[in-house]
């Protein structure tokens, strides 16, 4: 047994934290990128306010809600609690592994690592990961920042509860899953993790076995009742696609498939039955099995050997033809041998027990994975993040031979390879052209089909960069990709609107609304672009219908009423456009355009004096019209 054990742990928190600041202070001031453009003031003031009722990852958003209501909207605070999250996430698999270690490894070996000092290098590795880059260097994934501190936590507790006994300690792990199930629901399999935890540390013989189950019993029960809660409320999904354009996406692997079977049958007839038969929803969701088999060990080896090369923000490879495709069919034959084999290992207990769960930690929880048809974003490495903390298990078996003075070398090794990676990608985050360009130049494929969306990203970061002329070549090319992207021809229309040419904005957004699903605020900001085009063209009729499309789809918009109050007035109907800019400011108060707007329909009715207050608040907010206007 380890000498101090509580000194020695308390000293190892506070170097993961210190070094996890320090690794990361580079990206506090870092630009919002990918889908952190949703925490927008209304998302954030909405969560901050709101009470719990069972939402779906209500934790990690309200947290974020309640850094907006403390420091409004600096990003560095924001940052700063992802930062503490990771270092936190990496202090607690240190605590859990410690404790595990301990019970699990014979005591007084002389010469090797103790367990603390394999914990400690466990956890030192997954915080300086330039994998985990990914989860912390992107505010919206604060969700499966929060999903997998309260995890190891539950584990934590869990294993406390096996070493000591008492109810306390596993009604507070069922809590501790409770907040990590509703942060993030990719954890839903942490209790057969706690489970495999069990057989670790009680041993597998069948009286022992018979014993434990009884005693977990109520840990047990607690913990599949969140974990079925959480899985009820996702019933809708399983099984089926449920991201965006998913079925867009399935369609043209269909087409793709038809074109292939024809070409090869010479039958139209052939290549018919083809397309049916891929587009058929189990088909597919066959197929997406096989690829996620495939892809848990294309992760596995991103964690293993963490090349940056190797990593991105979008990754697309490509989804499997059948079920027998190469070399995914060969993934899924090893992903079913795995369990397998773990399993052998788990019951042996010891060193070896220790890498049986070390195999099964990512094992189960990936199985996620495979609850829901992947198609456009089939591999994605933060989600990895919740999985892979569990290889720190594996640490006592493959290095168990070494003297803890080679073990101290080769962590050292290890550190000092794996921190500038970790800067090299934190140094992608730094923009967002520079993120996307990342993005691009790691395709599998440039011209692939899956390809389309990683272009339309690098061409929407350098339209915002300013670079219209190279971001209207990469939305060019990601329309000869896939000519029904609607994303990729609202892009493009966003941008001629932008340069002032309404008539090829206009038809682009025609274009996107051909293919675009209808609903939602993705929708909404389609109608709302194309509401603005057609008041610059004068076709009022014609914009008052896109702008209540707009506000009837994102009623919380404020961007979207101010465009409806723009179009009454043009239609000289004041008190609909008085009531469209009212309902704007009171969902966002400083929007400055709305104050103009405002003010101009005051001040041409007449009301100057109250137009006064709503110019000077667009001016302070740097809109120069209003400023020329008081």
């Amino acid at each position: 047994m380890e000498k101090r054990p509580f000194p020695i742990r308390i000293s190892a928190l506070a170097l993961l934290f210190a070094a996890g600041f320090a690794l990361y202070w580079g990206t506090l001031r870092h630009p919002l990128v990918f889908d952190d453009a949703q925490l927008g003031e209304s998302f954030l003031r909405a969560y901050g306010a709101s009470w719990f009722h069972l939402d779906l990852r209500w934790f990690a958003y309200a947290s974020l809600g309640w850094t907006y209501d403390l420091f409004d909207l600096d990003w560095v605070w924001f940052r700063a609690g992802n930062i503490a999250l990771h270092a936190g996430t990496a202090g607690l698999l240190f605590l859990l592994m410690s404790r595990l270690f301990g019970a699990v490894l014979p005591a007084g070996a002389p010469h090797g690592p103790g367990a603390n000092a394999y914990a400690f290098a466990g956890a030192l590795l997954f915080l300086l990961h330039p994998a985990a880059v990914y989860g912390t260097a992107y505010l919206m994934q604060r969700s499966i920042l929060m999903a997998t501190l309260f995890s190891l936590l539950a584990l934590l507790l869990f294993l406390e509860g096996l070493l000591r006994g008492g109810h306390r300690w596993h009604l507070a792990a069922a809590a501790a899953f409770f907040v990590a199930a509703f942060s993030k629901e990719h954890c839903v399999m942490l209790p057969a993790v706690a489970a495999a935890m069990a057989v670790l540390v009680r041993g597998a013989a069948s009286h022992t076995l018979r014993a434990t189950a009884r005693e977990l019993l109520l840990p047990a029960v607690l913990f599949a009742a969140i974990a079925l809660l959480v899985t009820f409320k996702r019933q809708g999904l399983l099984g089926a696609p449920y991201e965006p354009f998913a079925q867009a996406a399935i369609e043209r692997l269909a087409e793709a498939q038809s074109a292939s079977s024809a070409a090869s049958a010479a039958s139209a007839e052939s290549a018919a039955t083809g397309a049916a038969g891929n587009a058929d929803g189990a088909g597919i969701y066959a197929r997406s099995i096989v690829n996620q088999a495939y892809l848990f060990f294309r992760y596995l080896m991103l964690w293993v050997l963490p090349w940056p090369g190797w990593m991105s923000i979008d990754l697309r490879p490509a989804f499997p033809s059948g079920v027998l495709s190469w070399p995914q069919s060969a993934g899924l034959l090893l992903w079913l041998a795995w369990p397998v084999i773990a399993l052998r290992l788990l019951v042996q207990g010891g060193r070896r027990g220790l890498a049986g769960f070390g195999m099964l930690f990512p094992w189960l929880l990936a199985l996620t994975e495979f609850s829901v048809v992947r198609i456009q974003e089939p591999f994605v490495l933060y989600r990895s993040y919740l999985w892979m903390g569990g290889l720190a298990a594996l640490l006592p078996a493959a290095f168990g031979a070494l003297s803890r003075k080679a073990g101290a070398i080769l962590l050292a090794l290890a550190c000092a390879l794996l921190a500038p990676a970790s800067l090299n990608r934190q140094a992608s985050f730094a923009d967002e052209a520079r993120l996307w360009d990342d993005a691009v130049r790691k395709l599998d494929d440039p011209l692939s089909r899956e390809a389309e969306r990683t272009w339309r990203g690098r061409g929407v970061a350098l339209f915002r960069a300013g670079r219209y002329d190279a971001a209207l070549r990469d939305f060019g090319r990601a329309l000869e990709i896939d000519p029904r992207s609607a994303d990729a021809w609202m892009s493009r229309g966003s941008l001629y609107m932008r340069t002032a040419q309404s008539d090829l904005a206009l038809a682009d957004f025609d274009r996107a609304l051909r293919y675009a699903p209808q609903q939602g605020g993705h929708y909404a900001e389609l109608r709302g672009r194309r509401c603005v085009v057609l008041l610059r063209l004068q076709k009022l009729d014609e914009a008052l219908d896109d702008c209540g499309q707009a506000v009837r789809h994102d009623p919380y918009s404020a961007q979207h009423q101010t465009s409806l109050g723009m179009t009454h007035a043009l239609r000289r109907e004041a008190r609909q456009a008085e009531a469209a800019y009212a309902r704007a400011l009171e969902l966002a108060p400083a929007y400055a355009d709305a104050h103009y707007q405002y003010a101009v329909l005051l001040a041409g009715t007449g009301r100057a004096a109250e137009a006064r207050p709503h110019f000077a608040r667009a001016c302070a907010a740097g809109l120069q019209a209003a400023c020329k206007r008081q």
